[in-house]
């Protein structure tokens, strides 16, 4: 299901509630672009989809470490603004509700240039944003089940999964289910990519075919455009981010 405003999950959740106890249900929010956006021009989603091409161009030959890094140099550029103003509040009324929330993000985890640990700094900046995700899980533990990927592995600090990597939601998710000995008996994502959406239901399926599985394509930041920007400069932009991810790949 396609959704443009966070709220718009809450008739899947209203029925939910009527069926299962609260502590039966996860909810699981993706940051980037779904919660947060990074107040930089070149990485509005309005802008990426405007000039697709030519971010294709300028990340095909890079490795998928480096593209890791390229998306985490990018979101570490630039302060954070919120793409729904309401966003914490809404999140605080659901675990008001007795449900379970967690934020959920593909991020890298440990150290990124003078950032000591991804996770706690992503844990900070939601913080001054007015987010609180500690209610669910303030616990943190490192999933070591979860082959590691550039030296790191995911990571659950203060109520935030961390994937570290894209293409690996599904099988971390199931592995923190897994390790925590929970079996939801719903589980609802909020994802701006698909392909994420479509890895955690698969994952969950493998798991365990008692989970029903909601899952929703937030497509909200994509109207998140205070500013242009010109071909020229978007180039520039992810150019630099691109050598740096090069220069840095190497050395983890």
């Amino acid at each position: 299901m396609i959704i443009s405003h966070l709220n718009e999950i809450e008739e899947t959740l209203k029925k939910s509630l009527q069926e299962v106890l609260p502590q039966d249900i996860f909810v699981l929010f993706d940051i980037d672009l779904t919660l947060i956006q990074p107040l930089n021009p070149a990485t509005y989603m309005s802008n990426v989809i405007q000039y697709r091409e030519v971010m294709k161009k300028e990340t095909q030959h890079l490795t998928r470490e480096q593209k890791d890094l390229l998306i985490n140099l990018a979101t570490a550029s630039a302060p954070w603004g919120l793409v729904e103003e309401t966003s914490p509040y809404f999140i605080k009324t659901l675990q008001d509700k007795g449900v379970n929330v967690l934020a959920f993000t593909a991020s890298l985890t440990g150290k990124l240039e003078e950032i000591g640990h991804l996770e706690i700094w992503r844990e900070q900046r939601l913080a001054n944003l007015g987010f609180n995700f500690q209610k669910t899980f303030p616990e943190n533990h490192t999933l070591k089940e979860v082959p590691s990927h550039m030296n790191r592995y995911p990571v659950l600090y203060k109520g935030i999964l961390c994937a570290n990597g894209e293409g690996s939601k599904g099988v971390v998710l199931t592995s923190f289910l897994r390790h925590f000995d929970l079996k939801p008996k719903v589980v609802m994502l909020i994802d701006d990519r698909r392909k994420n959406l479509d890895d955690v239901r698969t994952s969950l399926k493998a798991y365990s075919s008692e989970i029903h599985f909601f899952g929703f394509e937030y497509v909200g930041a994509q109207s998140f455009y205070p500013d242009d920007i010109s071909e020229v400069e978007f180039i520039a932009f992810w150019r630099e981010k691109a050598e740096k991810a090069k220069a840095i790949s190497p050395i983890l």
